[in-house]
């Protein structure tokens, strides 16, 4: 029977805990009393998250892009091996151990035997 009353309380402070910060939530971002339902949220809060949202989007793309590409390297690329930026550490991990012509010479004896 105790366990079922501290069961029912829990849950009756949740759903109250919930309204009562919905409550506050909706007055702290500006929709309560308002002209139009989603005037405070669209003059308020709304460009801010926006910008921050899309803000993280441009931040995350420029360092997916400039960043050397060893797993677990946070260093900024500044060798860039057939279009993709790497660290002074890692840059020789990138090339081939063979030069451009012996891979080219590999590919046309490999033309040949066809």
């Amino acid at each position: 029977m105790f366990k079922a009353a501290v069961i029912g309380l829990a849950a009756a402070a949740l759903v109250v805990g919930f309204w009562v910060g919905t409550f506050f939530l909706f007055g702290h971002f500006g929709f309560n009393n308002q002209a139009t339902p989603f005037y405070g949220f669209s003059s308020g809060v709304g460009p801010m998250l926006l910008t921050a949202i899309s803000m993280g989007g441009i931040i995350g793309t420029m360092w997916h892009k400039l960043n050397c590409h060893e797993d677990g390297c946070w260093n900024i690329g500044k060798h860039m091996v057939n279009g993709t930026p790497w660290c002074n550490l890692h840059h020789g991990n990138a090339r081939h151990s063979k030069t451009e012509a012996q891979l080219l010479e590999e590919i046309l004896e490999e033309l040949k035997k066809r």
